[in-house]
């Protein structure tokens, strides 16, 4: 992702959302008639022990200083992805973040037929809670 060339041309994170959404659900929908689509995000050290935390936690050598502490739509996106990204709080902001703007996204496109599921992104009373949409299927 922080290599990605695609990352500095959204200036608020609602417009990155977007374009996620557009790249990958409504991609998986279009390209592959996908009927559900579910967007998973990992959530570091909320399980015992695993290879994936032990790897994260070898490479925390420097904790950076968070700039960002919220997300909302029209915050602007970092001019440094890789800054942003290596901060692990300001990765969980914009999981957070995502996880719900892209519901609110299918829910506004009000064409989205298909089962959209975020899971994992959440914290507070919502962790490990998974939310969905489908919208009502009508005879």
């Amino acid at each position: 992702m922080a290599n990605c060339p695609l990352l500095g041309i959204h200036k608020t994170f609602a417009e990155y959302a977007h374009f996620l959404y557009r790249r990958w659900v409504v991609k998986a929908v279009r390209e592959f008639s996908a009927s559900e689509v579910h967007i998973i995000f990992d959530h570091p050290g909320r399980h015992v022990i695993s290879p994936k935390d032990t790897e994260r936690q070898r490479r925390n050598g420097s904790i950076e200083e968070a700039t960002y502490t919220e997300i909302v739509s029209n915050t602007l996106c970092p001019s440094n992805w890789r800054k942003f990204l290596s901060v692990r709080s300001q990765k969980r902001l914009l999981v957070n973040f995502l996880s719900m703007e892209l519901l609110q996204i299918a829910q506004q496109a009000g064409l989205f037929s298909q089962l959209l599921v975020t899971a994992g992104g959440f914290d507070g009373i919502n962790t490990d809670k998974a939310f969905q949409l489908q919208r009502p299927y009508y005879i």
